[in-house]
């Protein structure tokens, strides 16, 4: 027991040197930007594409719609955007080693 007391009062020792300044705290250097972000989902098409690329009319239109949702994010001074990637554990982009997402042409591959 007197060895636990021991522990208790070297531990509060401890703690009682410790000291936490919070006026250094709030003189630190504020950064020059803050990150403000989105998330563009592809699940289900909520966000992007809202077309299926199935023709060359429709790869422009789709990439239209992303230059735009894009566009308004800039304008909303969005400086990071989070891109879901992998859907249903596949990708939204061409892979030899993941299947592809129907999301971007409506097709699985």
């Amino acid at each position: 027991m007197r060895l636990f007391h021991l522990i208790i009062l070297g531990f509060l020792t401890l703690q009682s040197q410790a000291q936490t300044n919070i006026a250094d705290y709030l003189t630190l250097p504020q950064p020059k930007r803050e990150t403000r972000a989105v998330w563009l989902t592809t699940l289900s098409n909520l966000d992007w594409p809202k077309t299926y690329a199935t023709s060359k009319e429709n790869i422009e239109k789709q990439k239209q719609e992303l230059r735009d949702i894009l566009d308004s994010y800039q304008k909303a001074h969005i400086n990071t955007v989070l891109l879901q990637a992998r859907v249903r554990a596949a990708t939204i982009y061409p892979s030899e080693i993941e299947p592809w997402d129907h999301c971007i042409t409506g097709v699985e591959g």
